[in-house]
């Protein structure tokens, strides 16, 4: 008599087999949705800062362009290169013409002068199937200026797109 008892009891007061399998079942499904939701949000995360870090590069690039623009006597523009004639005061406050040249090549942009060189590396933030294309244009009726700077893959789906127009003020284009 006591012992029929107990053993109602017991099994009464437990889990079965069957109920633990569901509750491993309901807590594994929920894990690998929690799981698949954060990786979701994390490459989110990755792919908005590469974007940021392109952008940023791509700014001070366009900045430091703008700057010596500005004040250009003259510029040669190529395919892949800008070449910008500059009159500036040196430290003796007297006027003297340099040359400052922008060169892109592959995935990097450099700034080449006799002062202070600059490279603008995007490779950084490239992934392997992303190329940065560099699009130069000028208008000689407007002695204007357009830089189109995009980062593209494979598939031809954008990146990033950037471009700008500079106008040249009081300066011609060199002829080759």
């Amino acid at each position: 008599m006591c012992l029929k008892n107990i053993c109602k009891q017991s099994a009464d007061n437990g889990f079965t087999l069957v109920e633990l399998l569901v509750i491993c079942l309901l807590f594994s499904l929920l894990a690998a949705l929690g799981f698949y939701i954060f990786r979701h949000f994390a490459r989110d995360e990755t792919a908005m800062a590469r974007q940021q870090n392109l952008q940023s590069v791509a700014g001070d690039l366009m900045r430091h362009l703008r700057k010596d623009l500005r004040s250009a006597t003259a510029t040669n523009v190529a395919t892949q290169s800008i070449l910008i004639k500059i009159v500036r005061l040196n430290q003796e406050e007297i006027p003297e013409e340099i040359q400052v040249s922008y060169v892109f090549k592959n995935s990097h942009a450099s700034r080449i002068s006799p002062n202070s060189n600059g490279v603008y590396n995007f490779a950084d933030f490239l992934q392997k199937n992303e190329k940065l294309r560099v699009i130069i244009q000028k208008n000689d009726k407007t002695y204007g200026l357009s830089l189109q700077i995009g980062v593209a893959d494979d598939n031809g789906k954008d990146i990033l797109k950037i471009k700008e127009q500079f106008s040249i003020a009081n300066q011609q284009f060199l002829k080759k």
